[in-house]
């Protein structure tokens, strides 16, 4: 169970490129962190990238974004760590003149009020068929949902009342 390399392919990265990502690293893989180097690299100016967002919490996720993200650039961090991150503050962030931005990503309410005019009018359809909302459940199956996420075929899954 899990988040194999080929769900990784054919999930996650196929709608990633669909939604325009010029390339995906699987940082599971051994050489991953210099596929990484070489990739931004590449496509970035001046060979670093001038916005890392981080999303996934894990310690040696945001060592990797310090590495990619350019001098005066700035690293937007959303993942939540499940332990303490250790950073060389003068090395990593004062020095090179990073800026570190936490992103909760909750406006709860006011994104409500957002979302409900859009999703009214033809965001709901779009957004169901595009393939970002992998599953929709009846609220009575979430178990099949917690399992699709826990087992990488889940990518958004909605639970929806009876």
């Amino acid at each position: 169970r899990g988040l194999t390399p080929e769900k990784l392919e054919a999930t996650r990265f196929r709608l990633a490129r669909a939604f325009g990502a010029d390339a995906c690293v699987d940082m599971a893989k051994p050489d991953a962190r210099q596929s990484l180097r070489r990739l931004v690299g590449r496509l970035a100016d001046h060979g670093r990238a001038d916005v890392v967002f981080e999303t996934s919490g894990s310690p040696s996720a945001y060592q990797d974004a310090l590495e990619v993200v350019r001098w005066g650039g700035t690293l937007c961090l959303l993942g939540i760590p499940t332990r303490p991150v250790t950073l060389d503050f003068a090395r990593q962030v004062i020095l090179p003149g990073i800026t570190l931005k936490g992103i909760i990503g909750r406006r709860i309410f006011e994104t409500w009020e957002w979302m409900i005019p859009l999703l009214r009018s033809s965001l709901a359809s779009q957004l169901l068929e595009s393939g970002f909302i992998s599953h929709v459940f009846p609220l009575t199956r979430f178990q099949d949902a917690f399992d699709a996420l826990r087992d990488g075929s889940g990518i958004k899954v909605l639970l929806q009342p009876v």
